[in-house]
């Protein structure tokens, strides 16, 4: 795949476009039993607000489908940094956690009724109170262990810490990065960042 043409029509696209992207990625896994695993779980998250859902309240991707379009971004920028890096980095184990690092935020937010653009008064989504405050990322690690068995702790730890050290519980990843954890990280940070600043 052209991956910077690819990342050009996902910046462009619509939740059809971000669909059959992700579809197109995962037909491209070579090992069976990963790739009906991954099938499943996207099926999966279709039937939650996965492709409807903003990424965050405020911050990046704060609008309907932003999730969605996040992570399509995430994965593209992902196999793009791969590839300028000629990383050894596997095209399974890059996929599943760029598809599935923010999974936790499935089922987080709703519509802010309250909010006005026009004089930016509070912020267009807010949180669903939950029954335990936990990470996303620690929801994301929990989902996607039941959904896929074959899950390597490598691809847990890229998906637990994809945020790098900014969570200050993420301290204890420090020095101890891969270089499968670093893509996502840097991938997840540019989407967000051009999203949220227009770089």
């Amino acid at each position: 795949m052209n991956w910077k043409t690819e990342y050009d029509q996902i910046k462009t696209g619509d939740s059809v476009t971000w669909t059959d992207f992700i579809y197109k990625c995962i037909e491209e896994v070579a090992y069976p039993p990963r790739k009906n695993c991954l099938y499943d779980t996207f099926e999966d998250l279709r039937t939650t607000d996965f492709v409807t859902a903003p990424a965050s309240t405020h911050y990046h991707h704060a609008y309907k489908c932003g999730l969605i379009k996040h992570t399509c971004e995430t994965i593209a920028l992902a196999f793009s940094i791969r590839k300028a890096c000629e990383a050894n980095v596997d095209y399974t184990e890059l996929l599943t956690c760029s598809l599935l690092h923010d999974y936790g935020k499935v089922g987080k937010y709703k519509e802010n009724s309250e909010y006005r653009s026009t004089d930016s008064t509070g912020y267009p989504f807010k949180y669903i109170s939950r029954d335990a405050e936990l990470s996303d990322q620690l929801r994301s690690v929990i989902y996607v262990t039941q959904m896929i068995p074959d899950i390597s702790e490598k691809e847990i730890f890229a998906i637990l810490y994809h945020d790098g050290l900014y969570p200050d519980e993420n301290i204890i990843s420090k020095n101890k990065e891969t270089p499968l954890q670093l893509m996502i990280h840097w991938a997840d940070m540019w989407s967000a960042r051009m999203d949220q600043y227009g770089w």
